[in-house]
């Protein structure tokens, strides 16, 4: 199993690898520069959470579009 890549090993300052799961199995990879935080929920479904996405790079995905309510769960931990 290969090690997890550092911010340094990215050539990033210090951010959050985030992993949002969507239902149906799809798992989007993004990179953020703040710890993401979940605004709001309800009935168990994700409303609204921030997070400050880097975006042009081969780390993470773009975020075009997402709809919030299909999503299962979210994760992150800092990439130091």
């Amino acid at each position: 199993m290969t090690m997890p890549k550092t911010a340094d090993d990215m050539g990033l300052g210090a951010c959050f690898k985030v992993r949002i799961g969507m239902r149906g199995g799809v798992a989007i990879h993004v990179v953020s520069r703040t710890e993401p935080v979940v605004m709001s929920t309800s009935d168990g479904r994700l409303l609204s959470m921030d997070m400050d996405i880097i975006e042009d790079t081969e780390h993470g995905d773009t975020i075009g579009y997402i709809d919030l309510a299909e999503v299962s769960a979210v994760t992150w931990r800092m990439a130091k």
